[in-house]
């Protein structure tokens, strides 16, 4: 056997060779053995490596993954955030404009006397009581008077049983009226009235109460006339 083969140098017959399977052939079986053993543990080193990318390549995917989770959720909780703060700058806004309005409503509720004596309604007649900042406006209506007293008191001693105007002929009550009377301002303790007579006069009942100075009053009165 004096032929061999290109690559691996396997034994090969020539024409006038006589058969010997135990040397050239036994030989290039031991070769053929050898290269496929290499060619196998080769083809296992590559496929390992190829398993060891591919769970590298998966933990980088699963990394991936799980940034942008957060990345999504880190998203979701500033826009959550954001809206939050919106709705707090609203709700401030609000509350700011509620307290300009109420401010606004407390003070117009508050008794304005000139504006009041310049726009109460002109079907109303006046009287001044006592003073020329304290007055009493009054009008009949199908046999019922509507009065209104009001204005700014200016009586410093006590509220005991002084005249202070006279309702005219055609408003008076059937009866005597008392009303309670409100003012604003600190006072002593109790609470000032006025009785309204039948012929028309207004008199302070206070008991001892000192009403003092600059109190403004406000109250509505309304009865049948006879």
């Amino acid at each position: 056997m004096a032929g061999q083969t290109t690559y691996y140098q396997l034994e090969t017959y020539e024409s006038n060779d006589v058969p010997d399977l135990r040397d050239q052939y036994n030989s290039s079986m031991n070769k053929i053995d050898a290269a496929l053993n290499t060619i196998a543990n080769t083809a296992n080193s590559a496929a390992t490596g190829v398993s060891g990318a591919v769970t590298d390549a998966s933990t980088a995917l699963a990394a991936a993954s799980t940034a942008q989770s957060s990345a999504a959720q880190a998203a979701t909780d500033a826009a959550n955030a954001i809206t939050i703060a919106s709705d707090a700058a609203s709700q401030i806004s609000q509350a700011s404009t509620d307290a300009s309005a109420a401010l606004s409503a407390a003070n117009a509720a508050q008794l304005d006397i000139t504006t009041f004596k310049n726009t109460f309604p002109a079907d109303y007649a006046r009287t001044d009581l006592g003073n020329s900042t304290l007055h009493c406006y009054f009008k009949c209506v199908r046999g019922v008077a509507r009065i209104d007293i009001a204005g700014v008191a200016n009586y410093s001693g006590a509220w005991d049983s002084t005249t202070i105007g006279t309702i005219p002929a055609g408003y008076r009550p059937i009866d005597q009226i008392i009303v309670p009377l409100m003012t604003s301002g600190s006072r002593s303790t109790g609470m000032p009235r006025l009785v309204i007579a039948t012929n028309g006069t207004i008199t302070t009942d206070g008991a001892g109460v000192a009403l003092g100075t600059n109190k403004e009053i406000e109250t509505f009165l309304s009865w049948p006339v006879g």
